[in-house]
């Protein structure tokens, strides 16, 4: 028969069990515990001659973890270090380890520190703004391993969401050939979105600042900037593309900063 484990005065008439008959295993449901109930329960199963006696650690814990410091009133921009820190309230005996989680793949960070006061447990952890954390899903998750090694608990916090700044980046050109007209796009990534601007390959002139522009048949060429704004620093990223008579194209990508270089090796140059 299965005997409830009243064994302390102050575990009386708190403790309830299933099931209720005899069985190879229990489940023990604990009410109104507290922090101090010493997390350690044993409970006995007698046949009539002797009795069977195990003990085993308890672990009374928080529904979920939360996350309580991430960049809620700014925007990091790529690379820049952050604080992120989850906490989760628990009492008892077993291992614990928190890990982070973007889109449910882990998060792997240089610095971190998991605090454990009074049972509240608290990680934080300095990570590195990417430009994929930019608007997807970031949790927490604290595992709760049994002291025997055997089975684990799982507890994920709910997900966060924030915006990551990145310069503009990935730009193409595609073209769409019609009767008379060829349309040309441009697209390009980064956060803030890009702007655009379409010039004729030998001219400053701006055609248009559309994603899409219209042009004749033709042998000009044609370039798209791409660019956003950084705080205060603007990112450029340019492309052109080349028309032939059959409305064929070729294109080819020019960074910004390639340009200086060259102009300050000229530089150079005429003053030797």
């Amino acid at each position: 028969m299965y005997e409830t484990p009243n064994f302390e005065s102050k575990f009386q008439n708190r403790w309830t069990a299933t099931p209720g008959l005899e069985s190879s295993s229990y489940t023990f449901t604990v009410d109104k515990s507290q922090k101090t109930d010493g997390m350690r329960i044993k409970a006995s199963i007698a046949d009539g001659t002797s009795t069977d006696s195990v003990e085993t650690g308890i672990a009374i814990y928080d529904s979920i973890p939360r996350i309580i410091e991430y960049p809620k009133d700014f925007s990091p921009e790529e690379g820049e270090e952050f604080m992120f820190s989850c906490e989760f309230n628990y009492w008892g005996s077993g291992h614990s380890e928190f890990q982070i989680f973007l889109n449910d793949k882990k998060i792997h960070y240089k610095f971190s520190k998991v605090i454990f006061i009074d049972g509240l447990i608290t990680l934080k952890a300095n990570l590195s703004a990417s430009k994929e954390m930019n608007d997807n899903n970031i949790y927490c998750q604290l595992s709760l391993h049994r002291t025997d090694g055997k089975s684990s608990l799982h507890f994920k916090s709910q997900p966060i969401k924030f915006q990551v700044l990145y310069k503009v980046n990935d730009i193409n050109i595609s073209s769409e050939i019609g009767k008379t007209e060829i349309e040309l796009s441009c697209s390009a990534v980064g956060n803030p979105p890009p702007k655009y601007e379409w010039r004729k390959k030998s001219s400053d002139k701006i055609l248009s600042t559309n994603t899409k522009m219209k042009v004749e048949k033709s042998t000009d060429e044609y370039k798209c900037t791409a660019w956003n704004e950084i705080r205060g620093t603007k990112n450029k990223l340019t492309k052109s593309i080349s028309l032939s008579a059959n409305g064929a194209s070729q294109t080819m990508k020019f960074d910004n900063s390639l340009f200086y270089l060259m102009f300050i090796l000229l530089l150079i140059i005429v003053q030797v």
